[in-house]
């Protein structure tokens, strides 16, 4: 997939400016991103890979991390702004269950 190919579908999906993003549409979204670039990268790597008894989740970022790193910039730009994406959506889940100073509004 191309970048504006991988531009067009965020627009159309979840929005130009986001702004039809959820939490569970941009789960849905990153999942068929994930199986659309899988099937025709030759590496066949996952953003992040679950493996059946993974040594640590530190291990698993590092070689996430690291081979994002090599990946042609096209590539890397699409997977870490995925990546950065659901992960944030994680965050405002957590952060909605348990509020901190730091909290829109405060705690």
């Amino acid at each position: 997939m191309e970048l504006r190919d991988f531009q067009e579908a965020v627009c159309r999906e979840l929005g130009p400016h986001l702004e039809y993003a959820t939490r569970d549409k941009v789960r849905e979204f990153s999942a068929r991103m994930q199986a659309q670039w899988f099937d025709r990268w030759e590496d066949g790597r996952r953003l992040l890979e679950a493996r059946p008894h993974p040594e640590s989740w530190e291990q698993i970022l590092k070689e996430f991390f690291a081979g994002v790193l090599y990946d042609p910039p096209e590539r890397a730009v699409m997977v870490l702004w995925l990546t950065a994406l659901e992960l944030w959506w994680e965050v405002i889940a957590q952060d909605e269950e348990e509020p901190t100073l730091l909290s829109p509004g405060g705690k």
